[in-house]
């Protein structure tokens, strides 16, 4: 199961001891970290960034971008994020380009580092049109060789509201044979989550090439009240027959989901506009 390349991406990698978080804002492109990472791109374009997220509709987008190595993959990033509002995004690498398309489109964003190649950091991100208020990066480690995948808590307000939304995003664990390691990831992702009161959003390639890795990640989403969105269109990825990718709400309906294919990544993309459900007592 594990590829020539895999063997390979591990061994000119580099893993920092402790988990980090990378944070920048469309104002001024800053990143926070050891050394300069996603130099700012052009000018924003002048949006205005918010400080909570509203009661209407809310575009998302969760996409695992393939390490950003296919031809027009930030093309396709770039289009994407121009209609959406909040981008969870696998695979992600820290490039000038990936910097670029942020900050011209006037998103915040968070990244938790996994790893670096090159000295370049790869790991999941999510960048919003509303300021997040904080995030918790969280890694596992790949039982085979010494890679892990990351995964991204974070919080935002909602106007009127205070209950917060928290959003997760996730590269689950592929290169194990049964599901202590898959399971121990995604309970480290809900103990996170089991004091959160509000709506939550929960996305990624969580890797689930089997009946019985989807079946825990329904246990561990269910337990948190969360409901999977389903695509129509749905040319989502599938290994073995299974989707590998999922995005799932909490305190949402559905509008409309979508998910179709593109040639600029291995996994093609899901969007969803979500409606924030009405409660007495926000």
């Amino acid at each position: 199961m594990i590829g020539a390349a895999s063997i390979t991406l591990a061994a000119c990698a580099t893993v920092p001891k402790d988990d980090r978080l990378l944070t920048s804002t469309p104002d001024n492109g800053s990143v926070f970290g050891t050394r300069p990472r996603c130099p700012p791109g052009p000018r924003s374009s002048g949006r205005v960034r918010a400080d909570a997220f509203d009661r209407g509709a809310v575009r998302v987008l969760s996409w695992n971008i393939h390490k950003a190595k296919d031809a027009g993959v930030y093309h396709d990033l770039a289009r994407l994020a121009a209609k959406n509002d909040l981008l969870l995004l696998q695979e992600a690498v820290s490039d000038a380009p990936m910097g670029e398309v942020l900050k011209r489109e006037g998103f915040s964003w968070e990244m938790a580092d996994a790893f670096s190649v090159h000295g370049l950091e790869r790991g999941v991100l999510i960048a919003a049109r509303v300021a997040p208020v904080d995030g918790h990066a969280l890694r596992t480690y790949e039982p085979f060789f010494p890679l892990p995948k990351s995964a991204i808590v974070t919080h935002f307000r909602l106007v009127g509201r205070r209950q917060q939304l928290a959003v997760v995003d996730l590269h689950g664990i592929n290169f194990s044979l049964g599901l202590r390691r898959f399971r121990k990831q995604l309970e480290a992702v809900a103990k996170e989550l089991k004091h959160h009161d509000g709506p939550m959003i929960f996305a990624g390639d969580f890797n689930t090439w089997s009946v019985r890795r989807n079946n825990v990640l329904g246990e561990v989403t269910k337990r948190l009240g969360l409901v999977e969105v389903e695509p129509v269109p749905d040319d989502r990825r599938r290994a073995f027959g299974q989707h590998l990718d999922h995005l799932f709400v909490r305190g949402y309906s559905v509008v409309d989901a979508r998910s179709c294919e593109v040639k600029s990544s291995d996994h093609n993309p899901i969007e969803a506009r979500i409606v924030a459900l009405h409660i007495a007592n926000p």
